[in-house]
């Protein structure tokens, strides 16, 4: 069969068995898939370099503006307040945010891309590895990407896709 998937082996020893559809990718289908998934990916990983400026920015600011709302993570003065008779600076606050965000962020990418170098040739291996490097790229809630739209005009796609993730989380 010539068709997108091939077909599985046949019964062995005269026993019924049902045949297993071999569902990786071939040909066309797989070069175009894998270049989708790499374009899709350079872009996600461009908004996350882009990103973590932008939210260190954010997370070293206090959010006075609470009927605008503020960028997740940010502190208002009240919880800045808290946060000082802790003993901790605003600093140490960004800091640890930031490194626990970027943290998790490295694993899903790092997971991401072990996928797609094993299981590249199966739809739902770059999927998956796809999905796990977009969510990867976007960070712990929108706090991120909220930080990069806050300082700097982006166009209307990464607006769509920006308000497509802070409906999702």
């Amino acid at each position: 069969m010539n068709g997108l998937f091939a077909t599985g082996r046949a019964p062995m020893n005269g026993a019924i068995r049902a045949t297993v559809p071999d569902l990786r990718l071939h040909g066309w289908s797989l070069t175009l898939a894998r270049v989708i998934w790499f374009a899709i990916a350079t872009c996600d990983l461009a908004v996350f370099l882009a990103s973590i400026p932008a939210y260190d920015v954010q997370l070293s600011l206090l959010c006075t503006d609470l009927q605008q709302g503020c960028v997740f993570g940010q502190l208002t003065p009240s919880s800045a307040q808290a946060l000082h008779h802790l003993g901790l600076a605003l600093g140490d606050y960004a800091a640890a945010t930031l490194t626990l965000d970027l943290l998790v962020s490295i694993v899903l990418l790092a997971v991401g891309v072990l996928i797609v170098r094993y299981k590249s040739d199966a739809f739902i291996g770059l999927f998956a590895s796809l999905l796990l490097i977009t969510f990867g790229s976007f960070g712990i809630g929108d706090g991120r990407v909220s930080a990069l739209s806050a300082l700097v005009p982006l166009p209307w796609a990464v607006n769509l896709v920006v308000n497509i993730i802070a409906i999702a989380s």
